[in-house]
């Protein structure tokens, strides 16, 4: 509320003297909406600052002050569209690109316009991907299945590297700030891209309601995390013998908590197979920990996906292992690179971070 309270003094002051902004343009045929609610960012509806009535033809036009370099939105609630506009005193003007509107500054090399054509790109790739994600769901062959999540896992892994690109492009604006808020349901179960968001951010964020949402969710996230010892475990292998994670102490231990009925574990178990002679070579021990119900099922998936490295069970399953519990994961795959103290060194660690590491190790 003070955030408005704020919004709104400011726009009071600067309307008696200041430059003013101008938004005038048409919606398509079929808009439902009356009037364009503008708003700050995931505001509710009680926290609209203004709205611009739409004539019978969808066109609006409006004319008013602003604080310089304020993140709005403009909302058709009814017709679900959501314009994101970085607020300057300039006239802007609607366009609409595929089945998204946009809003386009007078000003070619303005921050707006730049932010536009991000966007344009950035709901492009979200659009194709969607499209994957729509075919993914009709395949019933786990193979398949594997093999077409191997190409949307690629795929989704670029768009996340076009977002930070975005967020880094625009940093120090609240542009930035809204591109990292829009998306924080992808960083609040991505630790690693949360923390990478954060750098970016760090001493260029806006006291906004978006900075605290955001620095919120992070420190819930990071207080999660594990952290210090591995907790040590003794699980069966596919033999029955028993096997401990201590017993690897000494050595750089990479923990897989996968299932078989996991369609991105399955990915992951044939991406390291590519590479684990080379991680082995370098010093490290893969252990894979399945959390199968039903172990047939798993001794079925270890030999399809051609696993060669130690494999270990919790007969328990995911739902009622203790050992998730201790590890403090909710989904799979999980995966943790332990040194050779027995520490805790990162989750999800990435290839490149493995290689980097393990060649540190041998420079030693």
């Amino acid at each position: 509320m003070k955030y408005l309270f704020l919004f709104l003094v400011i726009a009071a002051w600067g309307c008696q003297s200041g430059p003013q902004a101008r938004l005038n343009g048409k919606f398509g045929q079929g808009i439902k909406s009356k009037v364009i609610e503008v708003k700050t960012p995931k505001s509710h509806r009680d926290s609209i600052l203004f709205t611009i009535p739409l004539k019978d033809d969808g066109s609006f036009s409006w004319v008013g002050c602003l604080p310089e370099g304020t993140m709005l939105v403009l909302e058709l609630g009814k017709d679900y569209i959501s314009i994101p506009w970085y607020a300057e005193s300039q006239d802007y003007t609607l366009e609409k690109s595929g089945d998204n509107y946009y809003l386009v500054s007078s000003l070619k090399e303005s921050l707006q316009n730049r932010f536009t054509e991000f966007r344009k790109e950035q709901d492009q790739r979200e659009t194709t991907y969607n499209m994957e994600s729509r075919a993914y769901d009709t395949i019933t062959d786990m193979e398949e299945k594997v093999r077409f999540s191997d190409r949307m896992g690629k795929m989704f892994d670029e768009n996340q590297e076009y977002l930070l690109s975005g967020i880094r492009q625009f940093a120090g604006t609240q542009a930035g700030d809204f591109l990292a808020d829009e998306k924080l349901y992808y960083w609040e179960v991505d630790y690693t891209g949360f923390t990478k968001v954060m750098e970016i951010l760090d001493g260029h964020m806006t006291a906004t309601p978006m900075k605290d949402r955001l620095v919120t969710a992070y420190d819930k996230l990071k207080s999660k995390q594990l952290t210090g010892i591995a907790p040590d475990f003794e699980l069966p292998d596919m033999k029955g013998k028993l096997v401990r994670l201590s017993s690897f102490r000494g050595k750089y231990v990479l923990v897989d908590f996968w299932a078989s009925w996991c369609v991105s574990c399955r990915q992951n178990n044939r991406e390291l197979f590519k590479y684990y002679p080379e991680l082995k070579a370098a010093g490290l021990e893969v252990i894979s920990v399945s959390l199968d119900d039903d172990r047939a099922s798993w001794i079925k998936a270890v030999e399809a996906d051609k696993i060669t490295w130690p494999q270990l069970i919790d007969p328990k399953g995911f739902k009622a292992s203790e050992l998730r519990k201790s590890y403090k994961f909710d989904s799979l795959p999980t995966v943790y690179l332990i040194d050779p103290q027995g520490n805790i060194v990162m989750k999800k660690p990435t290839l490149e971070q493995m290689r980097e590491i393990l060649n540190g190790k041998k420079n030693e």
